[in-house]
């Protein structure tokens, strides 16, 4: 996890608009790790999820509706909602 989070760190030096999104089941103990140099964090259900984050992203609409998602910027936000996906369901 360090080293993801130092790599996050170095990309975002060289490109200070990027988004970075880790998909991680991790608990709440982190997540101060993860603050300074992660805009979003996965908690379950990544494939799913992150399309809808990344559809919600390019269009400027609200993520706060997306399960198990946890928002470091530009305010801390968490929403622990899970739900259980079909495989059908995947693209």
């Amino acid at each position: 996890l360090e080293s993801d989070i130092r790599l996050a760190s170095l990309i975002q030096q060289q490109i200070p608009d990027v988004t970075i999104i880790f998909c991680a089941n991790l608990e709440p103990d982190f997540f101060d790790m993860l603050k300074e140099n992660v805009d979003f964090l996965m908690l379950k259900e990544y494939p799913v999820n992150l399309l809808n984050l990344v559809k919600c992203l390019r269009s400027g609409k609200p993520t706060s509706h997306i399960p198990s998602l946890v928002r470091f910027k530009p305010a801390f936000e968490q929403n622990f909602k899970y739900e259980e996906i079909d495989a059908g369901q995947l693209p």
